[in-house]
Formats: C-alpha cells, structure tokens, sequence
C-alpha cells in the first residue's frame, strides 16, 4: 500500500513533528517544604463556651468571640439610654404629674403644686421685705428727740413688728404647702361653679380670669421684689417659664375675683335666727337627750334644762344653750349646722336632729326665732365680708357631689416642691425678711 492509499488522517499523524521535550533544570540547591493548614484552622479541641465549640477552629472561634463583644457594648449602650431616658420621663414628666390631691375626679398635679408654692413662698418673702424697709423707718422715728414723733414711731414699730411675726408664721413648708393645696382643691370647685353662677346672670368679668387681669397681676407682683431679687431669677429657681407663671396667677386671680364676688353679697341686713345648741360627746348620749327634749311638753324650757346640766360647749352652757342670732354667713357655726339651721323650711320652734361635726362633738340645734332682714353690725359685717369666700367654700364641700380625695403629705411637704430656702418649721420673732428665692 502507497502512501497515497492511506487514510488523510494517518498522513497528517506521520506528517506532524514530534514534540521535544525539555530537558528538567537542575535544582541548584532549592529546598521545596510540603504546606500545612493554617494555624488559625486548627482545631484545638477546647470549648468555647459551656462546653461547646470544641470541633470550631481558632478562626471561628475569634470570630465568634468578637461579634459577641460588640454585640454585648450595643446591648449595654441600649440599656444605659433606656435608663437614663426613663429616668430623665420619670423625673420630668412622671413624678410631676403624680396627684397630691383629687377633686371631683381631676387629679391637681405635683408640678402646679410646686410652681404655687414658689409663688407663694416669694409673695411673702416680697411683703416681709416691704415691711422690713417700714421698719427701718420706723425705727428712726422712734429714736427722734422729740417726744410726740417718738410715741409715734413707737407705736408704728409695734404694730409692723406684729405684721413681721404674722409673716414669719406664714414663711415655712408646712404652712405654704397647706395654703397651696388648699386653694388649688379651691380653684377646682371655683371653676366647676363659675358656669352655674354665670348661669344665673352673673358676668363673666365678675369671674373669670381675663388676659389683662393677670398681666396686671403680674406687674404688681413684679413691682414687688426687693431690690436684691430680679423676676429672671425667680422664674430660674422655680424652673418656670412666663406661660407657667401666667398659669398660676390665673388661679390667684380667679380667687380673688370669687372672693370679691361673695362679699358683694353681703349687706347691712341679712337672714338671721336665733338658736340654741345642746352639744354632746357621743352620739348615744345625744339620742338620749334628743328623746328627752321630745317627749317633754315644753320643748324649749327642756332644751334649756339639759343644755344648762350636760352641755359639752362652754359658750352656751350657763345659758342654756342661747346662742344669740346667728347670721347666715357665720362660719363659727360650721357648715353642717348652717345648712339646717338656714334651710328655707326652717320656722320657730323646730328641732334639729343629731348632727355630727367631727368625732366627740355631736349638736342638737333648737330655733326659737326666724328673721330674714335683720341688721348686722358694722364689726359683724366686716368679719363676715374677710371669711366670704372661705364659707362659700365650705358650703360646696359639703354638697353631696362634692368628692376630695386625701392630700399626699408626703408630696405636700417633699422640700423639692418648695424654694430651698423656705424653713421646715415657722420662723420666730421679728427678723428680716428672706429675700432670695
């Protein structure tokens, strides 16, 4: 067979030149080691933690080790802002707002206590700093060689030096906490009886707290700082702003409008009637005396009797329980008792039931005279006039609607919701006046 017989695939195998190979370069001496694992792969057998990870390597475990690192700082960072966050709540919003008293189901927060007692607390600091300058002056006349400016500056000295003395009891924590809570419980049922009484036909401008009522509010009690106190600085250490302040002289003003309202109801005459009081000790006592004075044929010449024998009051008991007239407005008598013996039912000759005052003082009132339109004195009328308000008070809070819950005393006294420099107890004598807040 010929070359031209063989397949075209045989010729290009014969055709193609052999491949030559290189011949191997002497190692001149190089050494060439055999590469391990890395050591961070290695497995080392221990546990990562708790007795496991013994089958992961240096590598993961590291790994491992770092993200649980981080893991545990964001953690504890979270846990560092929640606590100060709700500490920085608790201490700004919660606290605060906690109630030191509720009325009629409105709870008066902790932080309009606190602001009312900064406002009190500086309203007598002012006042005791006003009388201290009438003091200096008066001390100087006192000193003057002439004998008539002498007596006077004398007696003027007295009578600012009892001004001091009433001051001073005024300027401590117990008493400006008292006073606060007690017209803020007031302001509730002021503002609950404003839309009754405007009802009526009452103004509003007799009433309510208008803008210009407490700006002029304000500048009077602006005007009042000694020379040593700035308002700015007040309003810093009390942690207010105006809008604040402005909020507490809307209760003062408030106050103080009710309280001009209820003396204008007050005239030279007025409903009056003449009673007798028979007061006991235990209300078994008092059922006793009240059965007594029932059965007898003579109401009031048994009413006189036993009053004369066993009355526990020691105003009326020589006399047999003769109280005289009292005049509606007289808060001697108290509320429970006023609203009996002024209830428009009332005529000569009726007998009251038991009425409880407090524990140990159960009365049994007695009515032998009625007048509607009876003159009261000038004296009379005045006291009646000072206590409006606060018998108009005490009158609401005896209405069944009417529900106060118990002050918080702790709140009521905490020395955080008053000026640091406000005594705990009330101060003595006739010292100068306190002028910083």
């Amino acid at each position: 067979m010929s070359n031209q017989t063989l397949p075209e695939a045989s010729k290009k195998a014969k055709e193609a030149p052999a491949r030559k190979t290189q011949p191997a370069r002497p190692t001149r001496g190089r050494l060439y080691r055999r590469q391990t694992a890395r050591v961070e792969e290695r497995r080392d057998g221990k546990p990562l933690i708790f007795g496991w990870g013994k089958r992961l390597s240096r590598r993961q475990k590291t790994k491992i080790q770092k993200r649980a690192f981080w893991a545990f700082i964001v953690v504890a960072a979270l846990a560092v802002v929640s606590v100060l966050g709700y500490s920085l709540y608790y201490n700004n919003y919660a606290i605060p707002g906690e109630p030191v008293v509720t009325v009629n189901g409105q709870q008066i927060p902790q932080s309009l206590f606190r602001k009312l007692n900064f406002y009190l607390s500086q309203d007598v600091s002012n006042q005791l700093a006003a009388v201290q300058v009438q003091v200096n002056a008066a001390q100087k006349l006192a000193s003057s060689s002439n004998q008539a400016t002498q007596i006077e500056g004398e007696k003027e000295l007295n009578d600012l030096q009892t001004q001091q003395q009433t001051l001073n009891a005024q300027f401590s924590i117990p008493t400006v906490g008292a006073q606060s809570e007690e017209d803020l419980v007031d302001d509730v049922l002021i503002q609950e009886q404003i839309p009754q009484l405007e009802a009526r036909g009452v103004p509003a401008s007799q009433l309510e707290a208008s803008a210009q009522d407490i700006t002029a509010k304000l500048n009077a009690f602006k005007k009042a700082f000694p020379a040593t106190v700035t308002y700015s600085q007040f309003l810093s250490a009390a942690k207010m702003s105006e809008d604040d302040f402005r909020q507490v002289l809307a209760i003062v003003v408030r106050r103080d409008k009710m309280d001009k309202y209820q003396q204008s109801l007050f005239g030279p005459t007025g409903p009056q009637v003449h009673a007798w009081l028979f007061q006991t000790d235990t209300q078994q006592n008092a059922d006793k005396y009240l059965a007594q004075i029932k059965s007898a044929p003579n109401v009031q010449d048994m009413f006189e009797k036993l009053a004369k024998r066993y009355s526990r009051d020691a105003n009326t008991k020589t006399s047999g329980g003769d109280m005289g007239w009292v005049v509606y407005g007289d808060t001697s008598t108290g509320a429970l008792a006023e609203n009996w013996l002024f209830d428009a039912a009332r005529k000569p000759g009726d007998l009251s039931g038991v009425i409880k005052i407090v524990n140990g003082e159960y009365n049994i009132y007695y009515i032998s005279g009625i007048d509607p339109h009876r003159p009261i004195s000038a004296d009379k009328l005045s006291s009646l006039k000072s206590s409006a308000l606060d018998h108009w008070v005490a009158q609401i809070k005896t209405l069944p609607q009417t529900h106060i819950g118990d002050v918080d005393s702790s709140r009521q006294l905490d020395p955080n919701n008053f000026p640091p420099n406000l005594p705990t107890g009330a101060a003595s004598g006739a010292s100068g006046a306190p002028t910083g807040p």
